[in-house]
């Protein structure tokens, strides 16, 4: 990571949890990296890469997309942002840090002779701003109409502003170069929580985005973290590694195991691998922990989750580690309400 962009980090550290729900808070997002993918076939290699349709794409919205092994596993989940979509094409992949060098390694092995370039940017940072208020907004240049889930804007200094999914109240992520970026901060800043990014990190579990990890690297085909129910898998586009299993899945089959979100009375963290088993049989795995943070930090109890789920025991008692825990089936069947509400609109 950018030593300046660390140095800055460290000396606008705020609290770790927001004081109010919905009041606006601001944080730096020190797991999410940048790769830059440029060039007069950028396009073509990603569509080729990712399960996601990319051709058609502009930099008007970003998209989720996985990247998958040729068995149709998911090596990790990316945010594609279009940047430009002319003749000197330009993508911003945005992915876990810790996975952003295996992610670069994978997708130069199938460079090949392609007119592309793929590297990690260490002088990109981002930052986060949940509930953003009028004043944010016109600091952020944008109109305060309602925006769509993953509508995107690039400023003429190129940063890049994302409206992301949020189940109670709106979230923006906003990346770019890091001189720019520490600007953006001030504007934002006044008047405005700083805290950690376990609100953003909380909101996405809330939301049912996975976030795989080294931990839980090659673990998932893309159907089990619900990408086909989040728009991130594309079954009419031609083909990319591991689409045979995905389209194959999606066709002639059902996924067994589905992403549902989950709380534990545990005070200790989850770590991603972590087996979920039957209460009454120790022994039977139900599903495997993905991301998790605290639940209600201020009592200092518990911890909210996202886990893959084998859907025959979804109904079962359950612990982790000898802990209770629940699901919220209710989740699952707002995700598939969600894909029926955007396959009527196409």
């Amino acid at each position: 990571m950018n030593t300046d962009w660390m140095t800055f980090l460290q000396s606008h550290t705020g609290e770790a949890y927001p004081t109010y729900a919905q009041a606006p808070a601001l944080m730096a997002q020190p797991t999410r990296a940048s790769i830059r993918v440029m060039g007069a076939e950028a396009a073509a290699f990603l569509q080729a890469m990712l399960t996601q349709e990319i051709l058609t794409r502009t930099p008007t919205g970003a998209v989720h997309a996985a990247l998958c092994n040729a068995k149709g596993r998911t090596l990790g989940i990316l945010q594609v942002h279009p940047v430009c979509t002319g003749p000197e094409q330009e993508y911003r992949l945005s992915v876990p840090t810790g996975l952003a060098p295996e992610l670069i390694k994978t997708l130069k092995l199938y460079l090949l002779r392609r007119k592309v370039t793929v590297a990690l940017d260490s002088d990109w940072g981002f930052i986060g701003l949940i509930n953003p208020t009028t004043q944010h907004m016109n600091a952020l240049d944008l109109n305060t109409a309602s925006h769509q889930a993953l509508e995107q804007h690039i400023t003429h200094d190129g940063i890049i502003i994302t409206w992301e999914q949020r189940s109670e109240g709106p979230r923006v992520s906003v990346q770019g170069p890091i001189n720019v970026l520490t600007q953006y901060w001030t504007r934002l800043s006044p008047d405005t929580e700083i805290v950690t990014d376990w609100a953003w990190d909380h909101a996405e579990i809330l939301d049912g985005i996975a976030r795989v990890t080294p931990e839980t690297y090659l673990h998932f085909v893309p159907q089990w973290l619900n990408l086909d129910l989040k728009d991130g898998i594309s079954f009419k586009k031609g083909c990319y590694p591991g689409q045979e299993v995905v389209a194959r899945l999606h066709y002639l089959g059902k996924p067994n195991r589905r992403l549902l979100v989950g709380q534990c009375d545990r005070a200790e963290p989850l770590i991603p691998g972590m087996e979920i088993q039957l209460r009454d049989d120790p022994a039977m795995v139900a599903g495997e922990i993905v991301n998790s943070v605290a639940q209600n930090p201020k009592s200092g109890t518990g911890q909210i989750f996202l886990a893959v789920m084998r859907l025959k025991h979804v109904h079962d008692s359950l612990s982790i580690d000898g802990a209770p825990c629940t699901l919220h089936p209710s989740t699952l069947a707002r995700d598939n309400q969600h894909e029926d509400q955007e396959a009527s609109t196409h």
